[in-house]
């Protein structure tokens, strides 16, 4: 089993970032928005252009 994990290359790293729990939304405003961390609530903007 050694072996197989010497031979394998890594593909890629995960960095998570430390999420400190503060205020939240109501459960209600969670659902409608998709997130109960505000600071999760970002505009689809942030994560790049829309690809058509």
């Amino acid at each position: 089993m050694k072996e197989l994990y010497q031979t394998c290359e890594r593909v890629g790293y995960a960095y998570v970032p430390v999420q400190h729990f503060g205020k939240t939304y109501s459960p209600e405003e969670g659902l409608e928005r998709g997130t109960i961390f505000p600071e999760l609530d970002l505009p689809i903007t942030v994560y790049g252009p829309l690809v058509k």
